[in-house]
């Protein structure tokens, strides 16, 4: 990654102005974008529109499915020419199959519904990141950018939208109303249903080039935040400018010196040349230097310009505009349409069963896919669902693991010592009273845990802790608690030291409350 090479200007942007900056990207390439999600999507379309039958819509919803796989294409042209490598559209279509190997059946599983696919795939398909690494590395992305880029998901799905039913309604406006077809209907006739769904896919693939790009840049104005491309840059031109200077300064006498001596040999050149008049010279067929006057050049140049070099005619072929005073054909320009609409009716009449049989095969497929889907996450989760199995079974909640640490204190209880109230008292009469507080305080979540049962875990803080103790029938354990938390927080944070008596009746509460048979 050259950032020499980079075709934007590195700068921090905000998230709406990184989406536009995605845009423009995709209207500079938005052939290349286009092409590379159109044709691999394009093939599987027209196999599936093939095989349905009359179930046209699974044609559709199989295209729209597999999105994040056709994504890879323009995020792969995307991420090249942004820094000025060109990139061909058949390598891009290439590349796809290596790009999402690793993570393939997540981005078709889990992961298909996620709002912010579009600035998160750069992570699995260019990072090659998975697993763990992949987490902490969205963690760090994610802080700012998350929110983005799920709106700009909302928004090109209602773009979509827009297009693919604005067409259809387009065109419904031409038909008479004797065909009788809606908007999509699927008992419809075979034509329309094939109509609806092509509008449908031209729709996602004009919008997929804006929606991978800005998703891209989002991604690229994160990185650049983070890593300071702009400032690297700008370092990089300071010790460009520093060179050169110093180039600049070693030669600036060698080139005074070469200007110097050919001043004066043009100089003496012009004192020893005689004056000629300007005159135009040929060859002559000998190969003698011969001189003509300006008559006799233009009479020449008159007569090559007379030869068969300078009159050929050439034919060029193409499409252009009919105008209204072209004449009329016989036939109308759109009984091709007539032609295609019988043709499909004769195949569908002749085809019928093929199709039923290719669109159970299909339907079967998705049945499995799905089955093996939430089998793997059966298997996935198989742990925590046998616990809460185990638990509803027997009517006892799930084991709760204890927690060791809390608050960033141990809470084992062969930690403490056998009389806490005396050790506590032993430390704060040597003067360690931070020590006295803390382990008293660390004692009595110790006693919470394992004796009372309170469900703390270890991002609790401190007054999370006296919350859910007041949710105990017993009084007395929440008001000492609340006192001693309290009189914690003020030596930990505040440093203010409670009086010897104080700390004397904690000690004494601290053994009528958990010493108690």
């Amino acid at each position: 990654m050259d950032l020499g090479q980079l075709s934007i200007r590195p700068r921090l942007r905000s998230r709406y102005e990184a989406m536009d900056l995605g845009f423009v990207l995709a209207r500079q390439w938005w052939r290349s974008l286009f092409l590379a999600w159109l044709i691999p999507s394009g093939v599987v379309f027209l196999f599936a529109s093939l095989l349905v039958g009359e179930r046209q819509w699974l044609a559709l919803l199989l295209v729209w499915w597999f999105k994040p796989l056709w994504d890879c294409a323009p995020l792969y042209i995307g991420s090249r020419q942004l820094f000025g490598e060109s990139v061909s559209v058949g390598s891009a279509i290439r590349a796809m199959p290596g790009m999402l190997r690793a993570d393939w059946f997540a981005w078709l599983t889990w992961r298909r519904f996620s709002p912010g696919r579009a600035f998160v795939m750069p992570v699995t398909a260019l990072e090659k990141l998975t697993g763990k690494r992949r987490r902490q590395r969205i963690g760090v992305l994610d802080q700012r950018e998350g929110s983005g880029s799920a709106w700009l998901t909302i928004a090109c799905v209602h773009i979509e939208a827009i297009l693919s039913m604005g067409a259809a309604f387009l065109l419904m406006l031409f038909l008479p109303d004797s065909i009788g077809v809606e908007w999509y209907n699927a008992d419809g006739p075979l034509w329309w249903q094939v109509v609806t769904n092509v509008l449908g896919w031209l729709a996602m693939s004009m919008v997929a080039p804006f929606y991978t790009m800005a998703g891209f840049a989002l991604y690229i104005n994160r990185r650049i935040e983070l890593e300071g491309w702009d400032i690297e840059i700008r370092f990089r031109a300071m010790a460009q400018r520093i060179s050169e200077t110093k180039r600049e300064k070693s030669t600036a006498t060698l080139r005074s010196l070469v200007v110097l001596s050919a001043s004066l040999i043009t100089a003496l050149c012009l004192v020893t040349l005689e004056p000629v008049w300007a005159r135009t010279s040929v060859l002559d067929p000998s190969g003698s230097l011969h001189h003509i006057d300006q008559v006799e050049s233009r009479e020449m140049i008159q007569s090559v310009l007379a030869g068969d070099a300078f009159h050929q005619q050439e034919t060029q072929r193409g499409w252009r505009l009919k105008s209204f005073d072209d004449e009329e054909s016989e036939e109308p320009s759109d009984s091709w349409i007539v032609d295609f609409i019988q043709w499909l009716q004769e195949w569908n009449a002749h085809q019928g069963q093929i199709q039923q049989g290719m669109a159970f095969l299909l339907e079967v497929l998705l049945w499995v896919i799905l089955a093996v889907v939430i089998a793997y996450l059966l298997y996935f989760y198989r742990k925590h669902l046998g616990s809460l199995v185990a638990g509803i079974a027997s009517g006892v909640a799930p084991k709760r693991s204890t927690p060791t640490v809390l608050a960033g204190m141990d809470v084992r209880p062969e930690s403490l010592p056998d009389d806490v109230p005396a050790s506590a008292q032993s430390l704060w009469q040597s003067g360690d009273h931070r020590a006295a507080m803390g382990l008293l305080y660390r004692a009595s979540l110790s006693r919470l845990i394992h004796a009372f049962s309170v469900p703390l875990v270890a991002g609790h803080t401190e007054q999370e802790c006296v919350d859910l103790v007041a949710g105990l029938p017993d009084n007395t354990l929440h008001d000492y608690m609340r006192c001693l938390t309290l009189d914690w927080q003020r030596l930990a944070y505040g440093h203010q030291v409670i009086e010897p008596q104080q700390f004397k009746a904690l000690c004494q509460q601290w053994r009528e409350v958990f010493c108690r048979d």
